[in-house]
């Protein structure tokens, strides 16, 4: 039981890890964006 619970464990860490690299893919794309878009001439 706890070689399962350590598998699980282990699975939940890596999802989150894989949705903490989507979300600063993210926010790195928007930053991009607003630095971007001030550098525009007005």
């Amino acid at each position: 039981e706890s070689i399962a619970l350590y598998r699980e464990g282990l699975r939940i860490h890596a999802a989150c890890e894989e949705r903490l690299r989507a979300a600063e893919l993210t926010i790195s794309e928007l930053g991009r964006r607003t630095g971007a878009a001030e550098q525009e001439p007005a």
